[in-house]
């Protein structure tokens, strides 16, 4: 018996021991770096890199890249098709979307407004007819920006070819996006012919090119799916194997869009094989327009929107939603209830998928605020979620969050700060968005 006590008591000494050398755990905190003037639209995976829009010093509406090390980089653009009688070059901007982990290469495209007087009616006279078309780039670190695009041969059509790239693959070897044969405004009518999905790759063993793009072109369209529908495009990718997300408008209903994942069925070192697009369903309710916006790396959540509609033309509130495997289609909790407010969108999510942001409309239902969903917090606005669980008090704007890195532990959003000034906010956390605790009085 005694020698029992004497192991306690030696045993109760080491553990008091252990307590009084061991530190208590430092309080969750945040690092906020405010971008002056810059507007941020893209994340890398890993945090370190953000990609926007700015305005140079020409006036114009640029790419740029930013660093912590580097700071802001001005991407450059791709010009206007001089050859093209119908582009306006004085309504043109360019951005960038999407980055690699090592920020050597970055995707973006040029927006341009095209103009044309056609003869509406002989006892009127001309009027102007306009559409916004959108050339693809890609820039690489050391060899600048080159077109996925080249709109060369189409300066005598206004019908004018489009694409869109949305998102390119940690190790900026795969692009996704939208390409559109032809796109046209006609007064009140928006018209798009043979709009797809498209892929473009390199070789993994190239380098990044030195003198212009090597990407090779492939469209995920699978005929044998009856989803595979009369239009689609690709807003997010993964590799290994390569899956996309995004938005498809399927064969049975030419005004609705609906959110579809696709997996590439190949073997390793074999050509691609995408098999059918997979629905992930629908919200209850009439719903017209859904897009998956991004896929987790474990591939265990798609975040994205849906928006309301009563009729074929107005799109009505949207409402922020997670796909999972278990639990399929299901909308996100949002700050402000009500069927007459756009309620939200969910545009990026963690490895793992249990931090997701976006933004929503905030209580009193007048402001767009950005927002993070965790599993433990439910929602939370930004702001709230830094002051209650960061201990963090600033007086930040944060009006969208539109990226998280993998990690949980960066989250890029752009607002205002405390002179009003409008920028691009990294917020780097001591530990993921889904950790942490709220103090008792909370």
């Amino acid at each position: 018996m005694a020698r029992g006590w004497g192991f306690s008591i030696v045993g109760l000494l080491i553990s008091a021991a252990m307590v009084a050398c061991t530190s208590p755990p430092s309080p969750p905190s945040a690092e906020i770096i405010f971008i002056e003037g810059v507007h941020a639209l893209g994340l890398s995976h890993n945090g370190e890199w953000v990609v926007g829009v700015h305005r140079a010093e020409s006036g114009r509406l640029e790419p740029f890249r930013w660093s912590a090390e580097t700071g802001v980089l001005d991407l450059g653009t791709i010009e206007p098709n001089e050859a093209d009688p119908y582009e306006d070059p004085m309504f043109s901007s360019s951005r960038a979307v999407a980055v690699s982990d090592d920020g050597k290469v970055v995707v973006g495209y040029l927006e341009t407004r095209r103009m044309r007087e056609v003869e509406f009616d002989p006892t009127s006279g001309w009027i102007r007819e306009s559409q916004y078309v959108s050339e693809g780039f890609v820039w690489y670190e050391g060899s600048g920006i080159w077109p996925i695009f080249n709109p060369e041969g189409y300066a005598g059509n206004f019908c004018h070819p489009d694409i869109r790239p949305y998102d390119v693959t940690p190790d900026g070897f795969y692009i996704v996006g939208r390409s559109t044969t032809c796109v046209l405004y006609s007064y009140d009518r928006y018209v798009t012919i043979d709009n797809e999905t498209f892929l473009r790759f390199r070789n993994p063993s190239d380098p990044v090119p030195e003198s212009g793009p090597t990407f090779g072109v492939y469209s995920t369209a699978n005929s044998s799916g009856e989803f595979d529908g009369i239009a689609s495009g690709g807003r997010a990718i993964l590799r290994n194997p390569i899956t996309i997300v995004g938005w498809v408008t399927p064969k049975f209903d030419e005004f609705v869009r609906e959110p579809f994942r696709q997996v590439d069925n190949s073997d390793p070192g074999s050509d691609m094989a995408f098999g059918p697009r997979e629905p992930l369903g629908s919200l209850p309710g009439d719903v017209r327009y859904s897009t998956a916006n991004d896929i987790s790396i474990d591939r265990s959540t798609i975040v994205g929107w849906s928006s309301l509609s009563t009729d074929n033309l107005n799109l009505g509130p949207s409402v922020p939603f997670k796909w999972t495997s278990d639990r399929g289609l299901e909308a996100l909790d949002v700050p402000c209830e009500g069927p007459d407010y756009r309620r939200g969108k969910a545009y990026s999510v963690s490895a793992d998928g249990k931090v997701i942001v976006g933004e929503a409309l905030n209580t009193p239902c007048n402001r767009t605020t950005a927002v993070v969903w965790t599993p433990l917090f439910g929602v939370e606005a930004l702001a709230d979620m830094l002051h209650d669980r960061f201990n963090n008090y600033g007086r930040w704007t944060f009006d969208t969050a539109v990226g998280v890195s993998d990690d949980g532990r960066v989250i890029v959003a752009y607002g205002e700060n405390n002179d009003k000034q409008s920028g691009t906010f990294v917020i780097r956390l001591s530990r993921p968005a889904n950790h942490g605790y709220r103090p008792q009085n909370q």
